[in-house]
Protein backbone atom coordinates (compact mmCIF):
# COMPACT_ATOMS: atom_id res chain seq x y z
CA UNK A 1 0.00 0.00 0.00
CA UNK A 2 1.38 3.10 -0.47
CA UNK A 3 0.87 6.07 1.40
CA UNK A 4 -0.99 8.97 0.40
CA UNK A 5 1.73 11.98 2.09
CA UNK A 6 5.56 11.80 2.85
CA UNK A 7 6.79 10.85 6.30
CA UNK A 8 3.77 8.71 7.29
CA UNK A 9 3.34 6.06 9.66
CA UNK A 10 0.36 4.03 10.46
CA UNK A 11 -0.11 2.87 13.64
CA UNK A 12 -3.44 0.99 14.00
CA UNK A 13 -5.89 -0.46 11.30
CA UNK A 14 -9.28 -1.09 11.86
CA UNK A 15 -11.44 -2.68 9.24
CA UNK A 16 -15.59 -3.08 9.26
CA UNK A 17 -17.84 -5.15 6.78
CA UNK A 18 -16.22 -3.53 3.77
CA UNK A 19 -14.60 -0.03 5.12
CA UNK A 20 -11.28 0.57 6.59
CA UNK A 21 -9.65 3.18 9.15
CA UNK A 22 -6.38 3.88 9.83
CA UNK A 23 -4.86 5.70 12.70
CA UNK A 24 -1.34 7.60 12.36
CA UNK A 25 1.32 8.19 14.88
CA UNK A 26 0.42 11.56 14.75
CA UNK A 27 -2.88 10.73 15.95
CA UNK A 28 -4.69 11.47 12.57
CA UNK A 29 -7.31 9.45 11.07
CA UNK A 30 -7.43 8.23 7.32
CA UNK A 31 -10.78 6.02 5.72
CA UNK A 32 -11.50 4.50 2.38
CA UNK A 33 -13.98 1.97 1.20
CA UNK A 34 -17.96 1.29 1.46
CA UNK A 35 -20.16 4.58 2.88
CA UNK A 36 -23.46 3.75 2.21
CA UNK A 37 -24.28 4.36 6.46
CA UNK A 38 -21.69 7.19 6.54
CA UNK A 39 -19.38 4.93 8.12
CA UNK A 40 -16.53 6.73 6.53
CA UNK A 41 -17.57 9.92 8.70
CA UNK A 42 -16.74 11.92 5.73
CA UNK A 43 -19.61 13.81 5.85
CA UNK A 44 -21.52 12.67 2.69
CA UNK A 45 -22.54 8.61 1.43
CA UNK A 46 -20.23 7.98 -1.48
CA UNK A 47 -17.70 5.10 -1.26
CA UNK A 48 -13.91 6.27 -1.25
CA UNK A 49 -11.23 4.44 -3.25
CA UNK A 50 -8.13 5.74 -1.66
CA UNK A 51 -7.37 6.43 1.69
CA UNK A 52 -8.79 9.74 2.51
CA UNK A 53 -8.11 12.37 5.94
CA UNK A 54 -10.60 13.91 7.75
CA UNK A 55 -8.92 16.89 8.11
CA UNK A 56 -11.04 18.20 11.18
CA UNK A 57 -9.45 15.77 13.52
CA UNK A 58 -5.71 16.01 12.14
CA UNK A 59 -3.67 15.46 15.43
CA UNK A 60 -6.68 14.66 17.68
CA UNK A 61 -7.50 11.11 17.87
CA UNK A 62 -5.63 8.07 20.14
CA UNK A 63 -8.02 4.95 19.23
CA UNK A 64 -9.84 3.84 16.37
CA UNK A 65 -12.23 1.11 16.22
CA UNK A 66 -14.82 -0.25 13.82
CA UNK A 67 -17.93 -1.88 13.64
CA UNK A 68 -19.85 -3.49 10.75
CA UNK A 69 -21.20 -1.02 9.23
CA UNK A 70 -20.27 1.54 11.26
CA UNK A 71 -16.51 3.28 12.93
CA UNK A 72 -16.03 4.68 16.64
CA UNK A 73 -12.67 6.90 17.46
CA UNK A 74 -11.58 7.94 20.48
CA UNK A 75 -10.22 11.93 20.69
CA UNK A 76 -7.05 13.10 23.00
CA UNK A 77 -9.84 14.00 25.58
CA UNK A 78 -11.13 10.50 26.06
CA UNK A 79 -14.80 11.78 24.05
CA UNK A 80 -16.35 8.95 22.31
CA UNK A 81 -17.03 9.84 18.93
CA UNK A 82 -19.06 7.56 16.08
CA UNK A 83 -20.46 7.48 12.70
CA UNK A 84 -22.50 5.69 10.83
CA UNK A 85 -25.25 2.73 10.72
CA UNK A 86 -27.71 3.25 14.12
CA UNK A 87 -30.21 0.74 13.06
CA UNK A 88 -29.76 -0.57 16.44
CA UNK A 89 -28.90 2.50 18.32
CA UNK A 90 -25.01 0.82 17.87
CA UNK A 91 -23.71 4.52 17.43
CA UNK A 92 -24.66 5.47 21.71
CA UNK A 93 -26.24 9.12 20.34
CA UNK A 94 -29.08 8.25 21.79
CA UNK A 95 -31.06 7.64 18.89
CA UNK A 96 -32.45 4.35 16.93
CA UNK A 97 -32.52 4.02 12.93
CA UNK A 98 -31.12 7.48 11.95
CA UNK A 99 -27.35 6.80 10.75
CA UNK A 100 -24.92 9.51 10.81
CA UNK A 101 -22.25 10.47 8.57
CA UNK A 102 -19.71 12.38 10.17
CA UNK A 103 -18.38 11.68 13.57
CA UNK A 104 -20.36 13.29 16.90
CA UNK A 105 -19.94 12.62 20.63
CA UNK A 106 -21.97 10.12 21.96
CA UNK A 107 -24.10 9.50 25.41
CA UNK A 108 -21.16 7.77 26.95
CA UNK A 109 -19.56 9.85 29.31
CA UNK A 110 -16.65 9.81 32.21
CA UNK A 111 -14.21 8.86 29.70
CA UNK A 112 -12.00 11.23 30.50
CA UNK A 113 -11.17 9.45 33.99
CA UNK A 114 -9.80 6.70 32.11
CA UNK A 115 -6.76 7.31 29.86
CA UNK A 116 -5.72 4.10 29.36
CA UNK A 117 -9.25 2.40 29.22
CA UNK A 118 -9.94 0.76 25.46
CA UNK A 119 -13.52 -0.66 24.08
CA UNK A 120 -14.04 -3.94 23.60
CA UNK A 121 -15.51 -4.28 20.01
CA UNK A 122 -16.58 -8.26 20.70
CA UNK A 123 -19.32 -8.01 22.64
CA UNK A 124 -22.61 -5.86 21.82
CA UNK A 125 -21.36 -4.07 18.92
CA UNK A 126 -19.35 -1.69 21.64
CA UNK A 127 -22.30 0.17 22.70
CA UNK A 128 -25.38 -0.86 22.23
CA UNK A 129 -27.37 -3.99 21.23
CA UNK A 130 -30.85 -6.07 21.07
CA UNK A 131 -31.48 -7.56 23.88
CA UNK A 132 -31.81 -10.62 22.32
CA UNK A 133 -28.19 -10.56 20.46
CA UNK A 134 -24.72 -11.16 20.99
CA UNK A 135 -22.01 -10.53 18.77
CA UNK A 136 -19.18 -12.17 19.31
CA UNK A 137 -16.72 -11.24 16.46
CA UNK A 138 -19.09 -10.41 13.41
CA UNK A 139 -21.54 -14.08 14.89
CA UNK A 140 -25.02 -13.24 15.51
CA UNK A 141 -27.53 -15.36 18.02
CA UNK A 142 -30.86 -13.74 17.52
CA UNK A 143 -34.19 -14.88 19.63
CA UNK A 144 -36.99 -13.36 17.67
CA UNK A 145 -37.17 -10.06 19.85
CA UNK A 146 -37.44 -6.49 18.88
CA UNK A 147 -36.87 -5.20 22.16
CA UNK A 148 -34.19 -2.29 22.49
CA UNK A 149 -32.24 -1.43 26.00
CA UNK A 150 -30.16 1.61 26.66
CA UNK A 151 -27.07 2.16 25.95
CA UNK A 152 -24.69 -1.02 27.47
CA UNK A 153 -20.55 -1.37 27.39
CA UNK A 154 -17.64 -3.33 28.32
CA UNK A 155 -14.71 -1.34 28.69
CA UNK A 156 -11.64 -2.50 29.69
CA UNK A 157 -8.16 -0.46 30.23
CA UNK A 158 -5.37 -1.98 29.21
CA UNK A 159 -3.73 -3.67 31.54
CA UNK A 160 -6.75 -5.93 31.26
CA UNK A 161 -8.60 -4.55 34.39
CA UNK A 162 -12.33 -4.07 33.58
CA UNK A 163 -14.15 -0.36 34.29
CA UNK A 164 -17.65 -1.47 34.01
CA UNK A 165 -20.70 -3.54 32.95
CA UNK A 166 -23.00 -0.48 32.22
CA UNK A 167 -26.68 -1.23 32.02
CA UNK A 168 -28.90 1.62 31.08
CA UNK A 169 -27.53 4.48 33.15
CA UNK A 170 -26.22 1.81 36.05
CA UNK A 171 -22.79 0.91 36.68
CA UNK A 172 -21.72 -2.28 37.98
CA UNK A 173 -17.89 -1.57 39.07
CA UNK A 174 -16.16 -4.92 38.70
CA UNK A 175 -12.79 -4.45 40.04
CA UNK A 176 -9.03 -6.31 38.40
CA UNK A 177 -9.23 -8.92 41.31
CA UNK A 178 -12.88 -9.55 40.98
CA UNK A 179 -12.01 -9.94 37.19
CA UNK A 180 -9.14 -12.50 37.40
CA UNK A 181 -10.53 -14.51 40.59
CA UNK A 182 -13.80 -15.16 38.30
CA UNK A 183 -11.44 -16.80 36.09
CA UNK A 184 -10.84 -19.85 38.31
CA UNK A 185 -14.35 -20.23 39.23
CA UNK A 186 -16.68 -22.87 37.84
CA UNK A 187 -19.37 -21.46 35.43
CA UNK A 188 -21.88 -21.58 38.04
CA UNK A 189 -19.57 -19.69 40.23
CA UNK A 190 -19.01 -16.99 37.56
CA UNK A 191 -22.19 -16.10 37.59
CA UNK A 192 -23.26 -16.53 41.33
CA UNK A 193 -20.04 -13.74 41.61
CA UNK A 194 -21.67 -11.75 39.05
CA UNK A 195 -25.60 -11.95 39.81
CA UNK A 196 -24.24 -10.14 43.34
CA UNK A 197 -22.21 -7.62 41.52
CA UNK A 198 -24.77 -6.66 39.47
CA UNK A 199 -27.44 -6.29 42.16
CA UNK A 200 -29.77 -9.77 40.74
CA UNK A 201 -31.27 -10.94 43.72
CA UNK A 202 -30.99 -15.22 43.72
CA UNK A 203 -33.79 -15.29 46.34
CA UNK A 204 -36.30 -13.11 44.95
CA UNK A 205 -35.48 -13.38 41.58
CA UNK A 206 -36.41 -15.37 38.52
CA UNK A 207 -34.51 -15.58 34.89
CA UNK A 208 -37.38 -14.30 33.01
CA UNK A 209 -38.01 -16.19 29.61
CA UNK A 210 -35.80 -16.65 26.68
CA UNK A 211 -38.53 -14.63 24.36
CA UNK A 212 -39.45 -11.27 25.85
CA UNK A 213 -43.45 -11.95 24.42
CA UNK A 214 -43.31 -14.88 26.75
CA UNK A 215 -43.32 -12.63 30.04
CA UNK A 216 -47.27 -11.97 29.62
CA UNK A 217 -48.05 -15.78 28.83
CA UNK A 218 -46.12 -17.00 31.51
CA UNK A 219 -45.38 -15.90 35.59
CA UNK A 220 -42.79 -16.80 37.91
CA UNK A 221 -43.24 -18.84 40.81
CA UNK A 222 -44.80 -17.54 43.83
CA UNK A 223 -43.18 -14.94 45.84
CA UNK A 224 -40.96 -14.90 42.96
CA UNK A 225 -39.96 -11.55 40.01
CA UNK A 226 -38.78 -11.75 36.89
CA UNK A 227 -34.99 -10.05 36.88
CA UNK A 228 -34.62 -7.48 34.73
CA UNK A 229 -33.77 -8.83 31.12
CA UNK A 230 -31.15 -6.19 30.19
CA UNK A 231 -28.67 -7.26 33.10
CA UNK A 232 -29.34 -10.83 32.68
CA UNK A 233 -28.00 -10.07 29.24
CA UNK A 234 -24.84 -7.76 30.51
CA UNK A 235 -24.16 -11.03 32.90
CA UNK A 236 -24.52 -13.48 30.10
CA UNK A 237 -22.35 -11.32 27.68
CA UNK A 238 -19.71 -10.60 30.40
CA UNK A 239 -18.99 -14.14 31.04
CA UNK A 240 -19.01 -15.20 26.76
CA UNK A 241 -16.73 -12.68 26.10
CA UNK A 242 -14.30 -13.22 28.94
CA UNK A 243 -14.29 -16.65 30.06
CA UNK A 244 -15.95 -18.10 26.97
CA UNK A 245 -15.34 -21.11 26.40
CA UNK A 246 -15.70 -23.14 22.83
CA UNK A 247 -18.98 -25.44 24.46
CA UNK A 248 -20.57 -22.19 25.96
CA UNK A 249 -23.64 -20.74 24.24
CA UNK A 250 -25.83 -17.90 25.27
CA UNK A 251 -28.43 -20.26 25.83
CA UNK A 252 -26.33 -22.87 27.83
CA UNK A 253 -24.95 -19.29 29.83
CA UNK A 254 -28.12 -17.89 30.52
CA UNK A 255 -29.98 -21.07 31.58
CA UNK A 256 -26.88 -22.28 33.93
CA UNK A 257 -28.26 -18.84 35.92
CA UNK A 258 -31.24 -19.49 35.99
CA UNK A 259 -30.44 -23.00 37.79
CA UNK A 260 -27.92 -20.89 39.95
CA UNK A 261 -31.36 -18.96 41.36
CA UNK A 262 -32.99 -22.19 41.27
CA UNK A 263 -30.26 -23.96 43.85
CA UNK A 264 -29.44 -21.09 46.20
CA UNK A 265 -33.15 -20.81 46.51
CA UNK A 266 -33.39 -24.38 47.17
CA UNK A 267 -30.16 -24.69 49.81
CA UNK A 268 -31.75 -21.38 51.42
CA UNK A 269 -34.78 -22.53 52.07
CA UNK A 270 -33.64 -25.77 53.32
CA UNK A 271 -31.50 -24.32 55.81
CA UNK A 272 -34.07 -21.70 57.10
Amino acid sequence: LKLPEKNMEISDVVCGANHTIFLTTFNSIWVCGQNDHGQLGLGHMKDVKVMTKIYRFEGMIKQIHALYEASVCINLDGEVLTTGANGIGQLGNGSFMADAVEFSPTSITNTRAYDDFTLVTGAANVFAWKTNSISLGERMFHSMMDEFCDVQIFCLRKDGSVIAIKVGKIDYIISESQHNNLRDLSLPGKLKTLAEICSLDLATGSLPPLHVEDESKRSPLEGLVWWDRDTVDAVVHYVLEHYGQSHYTFEKVRATLGKVASDFRTYHNANS
